[in-house]
């Protein structure tokens, strides 16, 4: 394709831009520019979908068999003797996913399906999103638990307590981190992360 696909991050919409062009939504991208729309264009428009619709909190996993081992290298890594720690996400506190499941992106339809991973947790997540709306749906997948030497460690419910958030901290001036491009999640040649005043 020669067309570039750049991705605009904004504290007010992300946006999506090709040449000139800025568009707000996935539907709009592909009325003007349709040869996104093909399944060879399938990652780069889950790309542009993730984006869109969930800014910079999910991360498309392009290459599975990466992720499976940046996931399990993560967990070789991690002390499974050690009780939970609050605050401290480790993938051996939440257990591996079917890696079999997790498979590069596709267009379904007036659908792009695809697996994105948590940025903040690593988890992965199967999503889907219309091609004509902007309705999307982030599933976790299902985790089995790892085994554990010694007593079992509880981890608390989804519903517990969560940390005091100081709500007046000024945001400003703090810096997103670089993407994790280690595990799999990794940006398409083809698409380019562009600050507001680009």
């Amino acid at each position: 394709m020669s067309l570039k696909l750049k991705l605009r991050a904004s504290a007010e919409r992300n946006t999506l831009k090709v040449g000139d062009e800025v568009f707000e939504s996935l539907a709009a991208l592909l009325a003007r520019h349709p040869e996104f729309g093909a399944e060879a264009s399938a990652a780069d428009l889950a790309i542009a979908a993730n984006h869109l619709l969930r800014g910079s909190d999910y991360e498309v996993i392009l290459d599975p068999a990466a992720f499976e081992a940046a996931y399990r290298a993560r967990i070789a890594g991690e002390d499974l003797s050690q009780g939970y720690a609050d605050g401290d996400a480790r993938l051996s506190d939440f257990g591996l996913p079917d890696f079999a499941q997790i498979a590069v992106p596709r267009i379904a339809g007036d659908q792009i399906a695809y697996f994105a991973r948590d940025a903040l947790t690593g988890l992965p997540y199967r999503a889907t999103a219309s091609l004509t709306s902007d309705a999307a749906e982030y599933l976790p997948l299902a985790l089995t638990a790892i085994a554990r030497p010694g007593p079992t460690r509880q981890v608390p419910p989804p519903d517990a307590a969560m940390p005091d958030i100081d709500e007046d901290a000024d945001p400003e001036g703090v810096e997103a981190p670089e993407p994790d491009t280690s595990d799999g999640a990794t940006p398409a040649a083809s698409v380019q992360l562009l600050s507001d005043d680009e």
